[in-house]
């Protein structure tokens, strides 16, 4: 979804024919028609069960797609099918790498390792964003790996790439692996600014300056130090959590399971600058394996509203205030996997097989 929620992009993959690629498609959110296609896109777009392979820049003039295996290619959505840039900086990996839009738009950090080097911090940013960029014309995070941090790494894990990275405004590039490593590079002089300890689930804000964790009740670090604030909330049993669109810390929604390991009652908290502004009982759908993009909460734009579809497949949306949350409306919708918000009152409802529903919220 673009960042001002006019268009929705969706890819597909090329299955078993790469040489015939996939399809890039541009979707007018308000008008609930395709508006653009750019086809075969070389090795299909996106990688089965890898998210965040479509992002948009920050000012939604283009389009950066994860495609052919492992290489982002920089697209005119309402252009030719041709990339604008192509970026292979994996040096073959199999897979497609996490990666993020730098703030101004005019690069793109890719979280992958430089095979043959010495241990070295695993990001390397790509620009000026032209023509093909291969693994000779990306700038890598120089410096190698601090000894202090390096004497904190085990041996058989030496620092990882990260997953689904964030580049603040402050130059930060911040991120967290499946390996237990939380940690931020400083792309001023390639050097790491802080590092800890993952303690799952953890979701860094749109902006970078905050994450959320449940080492056990909920904590909200600070981004920049990667130390706790004094926003503790503390409740317990995440499952995930999800924040509104904006300058962080604003609102924040926490999801807990009915099988949660600390008995918490199941529910859906939300805060507002750290402190609960109202609780839940109804639980959103769960991001399955195989559908990493689609979640079952989404905050409106301008994060006064919450839709939010269950496991049957119920999809509400509820307008919060402190110490309370209305119903604005509530209708059953089949085969739906996960909920976005457009622009304005349009609610998106997406599902893995290759549909999508607009609703407007203030409609019956």
């Amino acid at each position: 979804l673009s960042h001002d929620g006019r268009y929705l992009a969706t890819g597909s993959w090329c299955g078993d024919d790469y040489g015939r690629g996939g399809a890039l498609q541009i979707w007018d959110v308000a008008a609930g028609r395709c508006v653009h296609v750019l086809d075969r896109i070389q090795g299909g777009v996106g990688w089965p069960d890898y998210a965040r392979q479509l992002q948009w820049s920050p000012d939604d003039r283009r389009l950066g797609v994860g495609h052919n295996t492992n290489v982002v290619g920089v697209f005119d959505p309402f252009g030719g099918r041709e990339p604008e840039a192509t970026i292979d900086a994996t040096q073959g990996w199999s897979r497609p790498p996490s990666w993020c839009w730098s703030p101004d738009g005019r690069s793109i950090a890719i979280a992958c390792w430089k095979w043959g080097l010495p241990p070295m911090i695993p990001i390397v940013v790509a620009h000026p964003l032209r023509g093909r960029i291969d693994d000779d014309d990306v700038r890598g995070m120089q410096p190698t790996i601090p000894e202090a941090l390096a004497a904190t790494l085990r041996e058989d894990t030496p620092l990882q790439p990260m997953r689904d990275p964030v580049w603040g405004a402050d130059g930060l590039i911040r991120g967290h692996n499946n390996h237990g490593q939380v940690f931020a590079v400083d792309t001023a002089n390639g050097a790491i600014a802080w590092h800890g300890v993952v303690h799952e689930p953890l979701t860094f804000s749109p902006d970078g300056r905050y994450f959320a964790a449940s080492p056990a009740g909920l904590v909200i670090y600070d981004g920049t130090t990667g130390l706790p604030t004094p926003m503790l909330p503390m409740f317990v049993g995440a499952r995930e959590h999800v924040w509104a669109p904006g300058e962080s810390p604003r609102r924040l929604a926490m999801v807990v399971d009915a099988d949660n390991e600390f008995g918490a009652e199941p529910g859906t908290h939300i805060l507002e600058d750290g402190a609960h502004l109202v609780s839940l009982d109804e639980v959103p759908r769960a991001a399955r394996w195989d559908e990493p993009d689609f979640r079952g909460l989404a905050f409106s734009r301008d994060g006064e509203r919450l839709a939010l579809l269950d496991e049957e497949g119920r999809l509400a949306v509820f307008a919060l205030a402190r110490g309370g949350a209305s119903k604005a409306w509530e209708q059953v919708l089949e085969g739906v996997s996960g909920v976005l918000w457009g622009a304005g009152d349009v609610v998106i409802a997406v599902s893995n097989s290759g549909s999508w529903t607009c609703l407007r919220t203030k409609a019956t």
